[in-house]
Parts: structure tokens; sequence; C-alpha cells
């Protein structure tokens, strides 16, 4: 058994036995790290870039522009021929540019405002209002919101103030008073 086991260990000194090993390669552990540094290059500034976009979307939400209106209806507004009042419907419009709406008459407006307003138009909404209300309004603006346009499609339209226009600050909030009496609509800043 001696001799056997001489020979083993001639073997092992020549190299044909190996010992054992529990560690990897230098070699192979500097491939890994080279990895691990290649990807935290391309991962680690992805991960802080992104975090820079959402800081700067969340700012841009706060410079934008607040609506705060109260829509005040009388008790008198939009009278049918027997006097009694009656609901209007009322259109809200985000305009770039005032001019299109300014120029345009209530049929065309009425019937086919998109088109009308063209690329002035940003945002629309359209809702049906009722005597003796008084109904608060809030709404985030478009970014390019320039003006603020009413339009009110009352009974008589040819002889009514149907369509009110005011300018708007380009940041923060800020108050606004629409109102609706007999056949004239108004926008005021209190």
């Amino acid at each position: 058994m001696s001799n056997r086991l001489v020979a083993l260990c001639a073997e092992m000194g020549r190299g044909g036995i190996r010992e054992p090993t529990f560690f990897p390669s230098i070699s192979l552990f500097s491939r890994y790290l080279r990895k691990v540094a290649l990807l935290s290059f391309f991962v680690f500034p992805a991960l802080v870039l992104s975090g820079c976009c959402a800081t700067v979307e969340k700012s841009t939400q706060q410079t934008r522009t607040l609506l705060q209106a109260d829509i005040r209806v009388s008790e008198n507004s939009n009278p049918d021929p027997s006097g009694r009042p009656t609901p209007v419907t009322l259109r809200v419009y985000q305009l770039k540019s005032s001019r299109n709406f300014e120029s345009a008459d209530f049929p065309a407006l009425y019937g086919n405002d998109e088109a009308v307003l063209g690329a002035d138009l940003l945002f629309k909404e359209e809702m049906d209002v009722y005597p003796g209300i008084e109904i608060p309004f809030e709404r985030k603006l478009e970014e390019a919101t320039r003006y603020l346009g009413i339009m009110v499609a009352f009974r008589n339209a040819k002889n009514a103030t149907w369509r009110a226009l005011t300018d708007l600050p380009a940041g923060g909030a800020f108050p606004l008073l629409i109102k609706i009496d007999g056949f004239s609509v108004s926008i005021r800043k209190p």
C-alpha cells in the first residue's frame, strides 16, 4: 500500500492528478467582475435619469394654471316666450388664440366648433346649466391655454350676448366668475 501511495504522490507532482479546488480561478472571477461593472455602467445612469424625468414631470404639473371658477345662473336666465326661465347649454373652450372665437358667428360655432376654431382649440367641455344655481368649476388648463372662451346656447341667440372671452395668466391659480343672466353671459375676475 505504501508503494501505491508513493506512486500517487509522484503522479500529483507531475501534474497528472490535481488537488480539488474550492475557489473559482482568478480569470473566472475577473470575468464576472467585468460583467457586473459593465452592467452597472448602463443600469445606474438609467436609474438616475429616470429619477430626473420624474422630478421634471412633477414640477411641470405644479406650474400649470388652475382654473377656479363659479358659474352663476340667475333665476331669470334664458326666459321662454311666457317669461319662464329655462336651462341653457354652456361650452367652455381653452384656446391658444382668441381670433377665431371672436370672429365666429353663433350658428357656425354651435354647429361645428372644432372646424371653426381649428388649431386654436385645445380643450372644450359642454354642460347644461339650470336657472338659479351656482356651480363650482375647477379644472387644470392645458399648458398652451392663453384664453378662456364661454359660449351659451340661448333660446334667442340672435339678440343675446352669447359669447364671453378672457385672457389667462401663464401660471398659478386664479378665480373667475362666469355669470349667466337673462340672455347674456359674462366673465369677471373678482
